[in-house]
């Protein structure tokens, strides 16, 4: 959903910088589409007239596995997400935002709880060089 490098988002003519905040606008729309909702909506990154999506998914929702390190990314996360994509060191963190939004953290999912491992291995360079990125 959101480019993961800068020279890919500028390849795109997006602003890196603002992801975080375009992925609030998305996830609020995506959420009151799947909803069933038909809405305008004039954010700073999206501009919808009467949208609506049909047919709506069969169980109200496609669950959405969000992640990140930040507090905001993780508050992002226990809003619209159905589990957290993450690694180990920030689930207790997440676990008190899901508290935050009112959720049961024992119905929380977890897709992944390493995989900045997984990221390393694949890539072949250090975990650290990839905090930054997956920061919103």
């Amino acid at each position: 959903m959101q480019s993961v490098s800068p020279p890919r988002a500028e390849a795109y003519g997006v602003d890196f910088s603002s992801r975080g905040r375009r992925t609030d606008e998305f996830l609020e729309i995506v959420s009151r589409l799947w909803a069933g909702e038909t809405f305008s909506y004039q954010g700073k990154h999206f501009s919808l007239q009467n949208a609506s999506i049909v047919p709506t998914p069969l169980r109200g929702r496609v669950p959405l596995y969000l992640g990140g390190f930040t507090d905001k990314a993780l508050e992002r996360t226990a809003r619209y997400g159905d589990g957290y994509f993450g690694n180990e060191e920030v689930c207790d963190l997440y676990l008190e935002k899901l508290r935050a939004c009112g959720k049961d953290p024992a119905s929380a999912g977890s897709a992944s709880r390493d995989c900045l491992s997984w990221l390393q291995t694949i890539r072949k360079q250090p975990c650290t060089s990839w905090r930054p990125i997956f920061t919103m």
